[in-house]
């Protein structure tokens, strides 16, 4: 996800890793799990620690797997 504002990438591996790892549990594709953990990345980048994972809404989540997923496609 194209972030604009890069406030400190400490914790975006282990953010993916979280995020790639619980989609692929939950029994859905290595696609899907790939772009849950991008998006949860992305978001971890934008603030200090687990900061902005925290405040951020469901609904920022799925606008960034929605720009991810349409990627694929292009």
């Amino acid at each position: 996800y194209p972030v604009e504002n890069v406030v400190d990438p400490t914790g975006a591996g282990d953010t993916f890793g979280g995020g790639f790892i619980s989609v692929l549990a939950s029994g859905k594709s290595i696609t899907d799990a790939l772009v849950y953990g991008s998006s949860l990345a992305s978001l971890c980048i934008e603030g200090f620690g687990t900061d902005r994972l925290r405040e951020v809404s469901e609904s920022v989540i799925r606008e960034r797997i929605t720009f991810l997923t349409s990627t694929l496609n292009s």
